[in-house]
């Protein structure tokens, strides 16, 4: 795996606004998913977190993350908190401090991210947005269900896993109103699919992102909630998340 491996956890799930509810997550899952994107044997990555801060403070450690890096680097951004549209549909991730009447100068926008995303000299970025798109509870909203991450966000170097693209929860444990420490449905998958290497489907050792979302997909379809995670994906290569912790079988399982 040449090039720098580094990742960005970005963790929002207590805000000053009453507007938007607490969510249990999001804090627990960026520990968990640092454990493994850290492990040597897993992921390898050197791993930042920001929890529960102010959006001038995510903002600059987003910039921060995507400056001045190599092309080989790969990058992973994790994004836990609300997802929020304004009333032109533009998509907005909530921090601590976010006014739901004052999106623009109080959130994270997506545009924003895209900017830093597209500025950066790495090749291979690998974007996780664990979410819930409450978009359509906007005063004025126009009804549009759709989140737009693809036109937002997408791009030539990128990889976009979301937990939903609807107008529905990312959901957290058994039930989303319950505020007890259990990880997103969406994250948890990946962390599972990770920690055990599961997500290894191949069997070659390393779990690549079509690997990992496949994966997902699948743990969340059989556990029966109403979510479906999305992905979008432009790459020049095979972009390796982690190794696989079972060990490999000769030429891979779908050769044998």
């Amino acid at each position: 795996m040449p090039g720098g491996r580094h990742a960005l956890l970005v963790a929002t799930g207590t805000y000053d606004s009453q507007a938007l509810s607490r969510l249990r997550s999001p804090a627990g899952d960026a520990l968990a998913l640092a454990e493994v994107l850290e492990d040597p044997r897993i992921g390898d990555f050197e791993v930042d977190r920001v929890v529960d801060r102010p959006h001038h403070e995510v903002t600059r450690a987003v910039e921060r993350f995507f400056l001045d890096r190599r092309r080989d680097d790969l990058l992973l951004l994790h994004l836990s908190c609300h997802g929020l549209k304004n009333d032109n549909g533009e998509l907005h991730f909530a921090t601590g401090d976010t006014d739901r009447r004052l999106l623009a100068s109080t959130s994270v926008p997506a545009r924003f991210v895209q900017r830093q995303m597209s500025q950066c000299r790495a090749r291979s970025i690998v974007l996780l947005l664990d979410c819930c798109y409450s978009g359509a509870f906007l005063t004025g909203g126009k009804g549009d269900t759709t989140v737009h991450v693809r036109d937002e966000l997408a791009g030539h170097g990128r990889v976009v896993l979301t937990a939903t693209n609807r107008t529905e929860y990312a959901w957290e444990g058994e039930r989303v109103t319950e505020l007890g420490p259990e990880p997103s449905r969406f994250t948890g998958a990946l962390i599972e699919g990770l920690r055990s290497g599961e997500a290894d489907r191949d069997r070659d050792g390393l779990i690549g992102v079509q690997e990992l979302y496949d994966y997902v997909y699948e743990e969340l379809r059989d556990s029966g909630v109403r979510q479906r995670p999305q992905m979008w994906a432009e790459l020049e290569h095979r972009v390796v998340v982690a190794r696989s912790v079972l060990p490999a079988l000769p030429h891979g399982r779908d050769r044998e």
